[in-house]
């Protein structure tokens, strides 16, 4: 955990390869370094210059006058093993292998041991808004804002897109782990639980190494309350061969990644589409009550158009995903607002003469947010750019989201059309903008999963010893029963649930 302090929290730099050359990985890694406003010093490190970006460059790590916490090693793959060693004895605590490190694992390893983490090799490394810490070797945004999202992702290309989206994703920090040739997963979420500014957890993953230890940090999740959200790839059998060509990792197969989120309440998505709607609405922090999964207890939308609250009606009831009763004195505030024609009910469809919008919304979504049976509002429209200048749904949705402490959220049925001024405002006011009728249907969804929380697992019982000499049983041939089949597999070793026989019913 040290060490990854010194990853992760690092004070101190040291960039193997900067360089002055226009355009080069050297010179965006020394850029990036040098914007790490959070880091006491940064040092370079190339036999080909004696000065990068104005700073004094060194030949060698052996060169430098005292330890460092990180060290960035934007080198080609042979040099990685011997400058890992170098990184070693010039006392470092981290590295980051951006290399691909191709034929290079066993060499890596070696170098390293336990003594100091690396995270890589092939990926892009990782930032630290809240330390101001940037590792990388592409140009990001200047500025990060620091928030609760906390990101492991194998894949750095949904690492650099995340950080670059025009969503309200911010991180406390965001990992691109690669192939994890000696940090991985379980290690990076055993830090990041530990951190206080932590709310939401982010995964994309194609495999699991150390299942015990992800079991171990999964369950701690689940006792923080910190809400756990993973996409996982490799599930098809093409796919799992493309994941081990990617990084030589060995996806899980999908019923076990099912059984494992399951278990710890993780809440797994489909697409990045789901997962980054997800992470937005979780990491505003509104949640909703423990009574949601009582009769009569569900969601509200209202709608603009009577076609799309039909779409929603049929996305919903494919994604389990239920709508609030609504009670006598919330359907006689809605009636008194409705245009003739309009029918009290939810989803809600208040469009009628189109007469004062913000009023007329404003009110709606207030008599839901009201009503107790009713977990979460969205406002279902297409929030697209106002050519008029109108703002009556941004204004109707400000008037309550300060009235309420209920998730009120707006879904964008068309994502290609979302206004990202407008959607920039709410977000800024704590309102999430999904993007996607049934992708924002999902996240909702997992909000609501999300209040239920996780099946206690069982705890592994000890393996059973073997048996004793001559109680083994004799060589069976044939088909076998289901309990000499048990009693076989628990001889050799492997856990297996008790088991009587029964021959009758009565016996049963």
């Amino acid at each position: 955990m040290a060490n990854l302090d010194r990853m992760l929290a690092a004070r101190s730099l040291a960039v193997v390869g900067a360089s002055n050359r226009s355009g080069s990985f050297g010179e965006r890694l020394a850029i990036e370094a040098l914007r790490s406003h959070g880091v006491e010093r940064v040092h370079f490190v190339n036999p080909a210059y004696t000065e990068i970006q104005g700073r004094p460059c060194v030949p060698s790590l052996s060169e430098l006058d005292g330890p460092v916490d990180l060290v960035l090693l934007g080198i080609p793959d042979r040099l990685l093993p011997t400058h890992l060693e170098l990184a070693v004895e010039a006392g470092a605590g981290a590295a980051v292998a951006f290399g691909s490190a191709f034929g290079q694992a066993a060499q890596i390893r070696a170098a390293v041991g336990a003594r100091i983490a690396v995270c890589g090799a092939g990926c892009m490394g990782f930032v630290n808004p809240w330390h101001g810490l940037r590792a990388l070797g592409y140009l990001e945004r200047d500025r990060l804002v620091p928030g609760g999202i906390a990101l492991i992702t194998h894949s750095g290309s949904v690492f650099s897109a995340l950080l670059r989206s025009h969503r309200r994703l911010e991180f406390s920090v965001a990992i691109s782990s690669g192939q994890e040739l000696v940090t991985t997963t379980g290690e990076y979420l055993r830090w990041i639980l530990d951190q206080p500014q932590t709310t939401v957890v982010g995964l994309f993953l194609e495999t699991i190494r150390e299942p015990d230890l992800i079991r171990e940090q999964l369950a701690r999740a689940a006792a923080l309350g910190i809400p756990v959200v993973a996409l996982t790839v490799g599930t098809s059998i093409a796919g799992r061969a493309m994941v081990t060509a990617h990084s030589g990792a060995v996806a899980g197969a999908d019923a076990a990644w099912e059984a494992l989120f399951a278990t710890y309440g993780v809440h797994r998505c489909g697409d990045v589409e789901e997962f980054v709607d997800t992470l937005e609405l979780m990491s505003v922090g509104r949640r909703v009550s423990r009574g949601v999964g009582e009769p009569g207890h569900g969601i509200a939308t209202v709608h603009d158009s009577g076609a799309e609250r039909v779409l929603m009606v049929d996305v919903a009831a494919a994604e389990s995903v239920p709508f609030a009763t609504l009670g006598g004195k919330c359907r006689q505030a809605l009636a008194e607002v409705l245009d003739e024609g309009l029918v009290v009910t939810n989803p809600l469809d208040v469009w009628g003469r189109g007469v004062d919008t913000e009023t007329l919304f404003g009110t709606c979504l207030g008599a839901l947010a009201d009503e107790p049976h009713v977990e979460l509002v969205a406002l279902a429209v297409d929030l697209v750019e106002e050519y008029d200048g109108d703002q009556a749904y941004q204004r109707a949705l400000e008037a309550v989201a300060s009235d309420t402490d209920k998730p009120l959220v707006v879904i964008s049925n068309v994502p290609a059309a979302t206004d990202q001024v407008q959607a920039a405002r709410l977000r800024g006011l704590g309102i999430p903008v999904l993007e996607g009728t049934r992708s924002g249907v999902r996240a909702i969804g997992h909000l609501l999963d999300s209040a239920r929380g996780a099946i206690a697992p069982t705890p592994l019982q000890p393996v059973p010893a073997a048996l004793a000499p001559g109680t083994r049983p004799q060589p069976l041939t044939g088909w076998l029963s289901a309990v000499d089949s048990l009693a076989l597999l628990a001889d050799r070793g492997m856990h297996v649930v008790s088991t009587t026989p029964a021959t009758t019913r009565a016996g049963a």
